[in-house]
């Protein structure tokens, strides 16, 4: 994120404060329209949905009048997304059509609103936005959101049936295909932003997204009373990659250093449906401790159901062998909950970036190398939950730090500040 867009409001935009302390921008001239296109509003698939409907309400409490466009949405979704300001518009689907084939319909936004930016996420709706700026919306800037890197993580995903170096290719092309043509390309973090400044040299603007900490709900918390838990959350069907296996391991470590290990319990949170008794298993025999207590349960997309596990436990790890961003280690820092971010993650380097005092207590060495990976995992564990007090301390130094210098105005700022200079899609 540029300077000007961190620190500068004068393009005829105001800095206001809501109630809760969190910094918006009011638009102080005309209303810019802004469509999402997402695959779903509750992140019932990931964190892609989660990044989504925080980008939407931070749009919404910017001025922008916001819409975001699905293939269906419950009475449960429309409220949520009112209560940020978002409109949720779901797609007309014809009998026998798929949901992707319902997208990219012309959406049933009301009458006279025509989008002056469409977004699409990644390969996921990228497509779709492309479609619809291309068929309906010619006069829009496309927006292309950048989540995650093929080359980094498909490596990881060993249980498919195609190569992973084929699959990795065809999936980094097309991204990089969606990106080519639009006005500008949103990268999430430092991560993914300095690789496409390497793969898109002649390409368009690039507006490098960095997840504000002052999402509403944040605020300092202490450690919880009872056993004390440990949680590791994330689409765990994709387990390796997201380093399940070190971090189960790296317990099975501290129980050498510290007897009180055996008084823990780890939640694992994001189990495919019907996997929950397999994965504990397996969890139970990386730790090597068949008494340990291990919870599994499968994955939610309530995000009143994740924010009360980030509630309730004392330490929230995030040891992944490679991610684009990792929101989930984002939320736990919003709510000041202590947590172990890994350094090959888009997330770390935004920390390592703009707090390098606070990274020290919040990002880890991954090296893929569990000879080394997994005591100093075992060490950082132990440390913090050993001495809670000063874990929830850190934790809620490090948000403070953080949300001051990284809001979701900022990065509403710098979105909106596409439209204001003009930017159209090419397709």
């Amino acid at each position: 994120m540029s300077g000007d867009a961190a620190h500068g409001w004068n393009h005829g935009w105001n800095l206001v404060y809501d109630d809760a302390g969190v910094s918006h921008v009011r638009a102080a001239g005309p209303v810019t329209r802004v469509l999402a296109v997402a695959d779903e509003w509750f992140p019932a698939r990931g964190g892609l949905s989660s990044l989504n409907r925080y980008l939407c309400g931070a749009l919404a409490a910017a001025g922008a009048e916001t819409y975001c466009l699905v293939p269906g949405a419950s009475a449960a979704e429309r409220a949520d997304a009112e209560r940020s300001g978002v409109r949720l518009v779901a797609a007309r689907r014809s009998p026998g059509t798929t949901e992707r084939e319902a997208l990219m319909r012309r959406p049933p936004l009301p009458s006279g609103v025509v989008p002056d930016l469409v977004i699409g996420h990644g390969r996921v709706t990228g497509q779709i936005a492309k479609a619809l700026t291309e068929d309906h919306f010619a006069g829009a800037a496309r927006l292309h959101l950048v989540h995650m890197d093929p080359d980094d993580i498909e490596w990881f995903k060993l249980d498919r049936e195609d190569d992973a170096g084929v699959r990795a290719e065809e999936r980094g092309r097309l991204e990089l295909d969606l990106a080519r043509d639009a006005a500008a390309v949103m990268p999430v973090g430092p991560r993914l932003h300095e690789k496409l400044l390497r793969d898109l040299p002649d390409g368009p603007r690039l507006l490098r997204l960095d997840p504000g900490f002052d999402a509403a709900g944040s605020g300092e918390h202490t450690a919880p009373a009872g056993r004390p838990l440990i949680m590791i959350m994330g689409r765990l069907a994709d387990a390796r990659l997201k380093g399940l296996e070190l971090a189960a391991r790296a317990i099975g470590h501290a129980w050498a250093l510290d007897p009180r290990a055996a008084g823990w319990e780890l939640l694992v949170r994001g189990a495919p449906a019907g996997d929950e008794h397999r994965l504990r298993e397996r969890v139970l025999d990386l730790i090597g401790h068949r008494s340990a207590n291990v919870t599994v349960r499968a994955y939610s997309a309530e995000t009143s159901v994740i924010r009360d596990d980030l509630r309730r436990a004392s330490l929230l790890l995030m040891p992944s062998l490679v991610e684009g961003y990792g929101l989930v280690g984002h939320e736990a820092i919003v709510l000041g909950t202590p947590a172990l971010v890994s350094a090959r993650s888009g997330l770390g380097g935004l920390i390592t970036e703009v707090a390098p005092a606070e990274a020290a207590d919040v990002v880890v060495p991954v090296l893929h190398d569990d000879a080394r990976d997994v005591p100093v995992w075992g060490h950082r564990i132990t440390a913090i939950m050993t001495d809670r007090a000063w874990a929830f301390a850190k934790a809620e130094a490090a948000r403070q730090v953080l949300a001051r210098r990284r809001t979701w105005a900022m990065a509403a700022e710098e979105l909106l500040g596409l439209v204001r200079a003009g930017g159209r899609s090419g397709g």
